[in-house]
């Protein structure tokens, strides 16, 4: 909270900045995904640290801060939860005379700050979606799995925009399951 209100003394207009977007933040391409034949795969292009990165992106992190923390795993929840908490509301209650107080914390700015990183994800994927057209098979706020014959495509895109993604294999183990990472899970 203290870097974040620091990039704000530094730059002004990052208070008042909102990021517009209007479309979806997941969807899944059942027919695309149905063309795959079981046992085959597909790839899953996730952004690494997407907050975070996003966060740096938007300048609500400074430079400093970002290359500290960008490649430390060991503290992946705890950048996640940073940016989580922004959302919430802070309040506390005090009891005097026996009448309970409750103060609560204006976190306006901060809302808008987490809204932000989410809408700019939200446009990251949306761009990517557009580069996969009907070959997509699913997308969410940080991660878009498409065929084979765009993930080059996809990768160049986050390539461009200096962004760093990993790339997961996605087999299609039947109509119903997939298998990431050695896991099962429910398409």
């Amino acid at each position: 909270m203290r870097g974040l209100y620091r990039q704000f003394d530094k730059y002004p207009n990052l208070t008042d900045h909102e990021v517009e977007f209007s479309g979806l933040s997941k969807g899944k391409n059942r027919l695309e995904f149905d063309k795959i034949r079981n046992h085959s795969y597909y790839w899953n292009i996730d952004l690494s640290s997407a907050y975070w990165q996003i966060g740096h992106k938007l300048g609500y992190i400074s430079d400093t801060f970002y290359q500290k923390y960008i490649h430390n795993d060991d503290f992946k929840v705890v950048k996640r939860l940073c940016f989580s908490f922004l959302s919430r509301t802070n309040w506390r209650e005090y009891n005097v005379n026996d009448q309970t107080f409750t103060i609560s914390c204006d976190n306006t700015i901060e809302r808008q700050v987490y809204k932000n990183v989410r809408k700019e994800l939200y446009k990251t994927i949306s761009g990517a979606l557009k580069i996969a057209g009907d070959e997509y098979i699913d997308f969410n706020i940080d991660a878009i799995s498409v065929t084979k014959a765009k993930r080059n495509e996809i990768l160049d895109y986050f390539k461009d925009l200096n962004l760093e993604v990993k790339l997961n294999r996605v087999t299609k183990i039947n109509d119903l399951q997939v298998e990431v990472k050695g896991k099962i899970r429910n398409f």
